[in-house]
C-alpha cells in the first residue's frame, strides 16, 4: 500500500529538518511526503524551499492543530497516512513496520506505538521513556477497545499510521476540542481495529520549552 508521509508545522522552522531528514531515512520510503504549514511567520518557508520537489507543501492562514491534519487527511494522495509532528523524529523502521499491518486486514484503521523521550538538543530521556512505556504497554495489554480507550487511551501522533478512509469515515478532528486527537482514536475504536505495536519505539517524541498544548 502506498503511504503518504504528513508534516504538519507552526514555526518550528528549528526543528523541521530533523523530521523530515528522519522521513528521509525510512528503510521504507514513503510515497509522498506532504507538509502541512499552519500560517508559519518564522523561517520555515525558507527550510521546506530547500527541499524542492521532494516533498508537496501546502500553505493555509494560521488555524490550528485540528484544521493542519484536516488538512493532510484533505491532501494526501496515498491509502495512508503516516503523521509526524514537526518537531519530532521517526525512528528509521517506522513505516516498514506498520504498513505491513494494513496490508493483512482492511478493518484495521491505525496502527501505532511506543515513542522514547529526548529533550530539546535531542538527547534521550530514559526515565520519562521506561515510564512512557510502562504506561503504553498496560494501556495495550488486552487490545484495542473503545472502553479501553475511554479509560486510558495512550497515542502519539508521530507514533501512529491511519488508513485514509478511515479518518474520512469518522469524521475528522474537531477544532473546538482541545484533545481532539484523543476523540479521534476513540472513533476509531467504535468502527476500525487499532493495532498497537509492542516492541521497540517507533518515534521520538520531543520535550521543549517552546510547546504548546495545540501542537504537541
Amino acid at each position: 500500500m502506498k503511504v503518504t508521509a504528513a508534516i504538519t508545522t507552526y514555526n518550528r522552522a528549528a526543528f523541521l529538518p530533523g523530521a523530515l531528514e528522519s522521513v528521509f531515512a525510512q528503510t521504507r520510503l514513503p510515497d509522498e511526503v506532504l507538509v502541512v504549514d499552519d500560517g508559519s511567520d518564522d523561517d520555515t518557508p525558507e527550510v521546506l524551499a530547500r527541499y524542492g520537489e521532494r516533498i508537496r507543501v501546502v500553505r493555509q492562514e494560521n488555524s490550528g492543530r485540528s484544521a493542519a491534519r484536516n488538512r493532510a487527511v484533505e491532501e494526501a494522495r496515498s491509502g495512508l497516512l503516516s503523521f509526524l509532528d514537526s518537531d519530532d523524529v521517526w525512528l528509521p523502521d517506522k513505516l516498514e513496520r506498520q504498513v505491513p499491518v494494513f496490508e493483512r486486514s482492511d478493518r484495521v484503521g491505525m496502527v501505532h506505538g511506543h515513542v522514547d523521550l529526548i529533550d530539546a538538543e535531542g538527547e534521550r530521556l530514559p526515565v520519562e521513556s521506561e515510564r512512557h512505556h510502562e504506561l503504553f504497554s498496560a494501556a495495550h495489554r488486552g487490545g484495542v477497545t473503545y472502553a479501553g480507550y475511554a479509560f486510558d487511551c495512550r497515542c502519539f501522533s508521530s507514533a501512529l499510521t491511519a488508513r485514509v478512509d478511515a479518518l474520512r469515515d469518522v469524521g475528522l478532528y474537531d477544532p473546538a476540542l482541545l484533545l481532539d486527537d484523543y476523540d479521534v482514536y476513540l472513533r476509531l475504536a467504535l468502527d476500525w481495529e487499532i493495532e498497537f505495536l509492542e516492541g521497540p519505539p517507533v518515534a521520538l517524541y520531543r520535550h521543549h520549552e517552546g510547546q504548546m498544548t495545540t501542537y504537541e
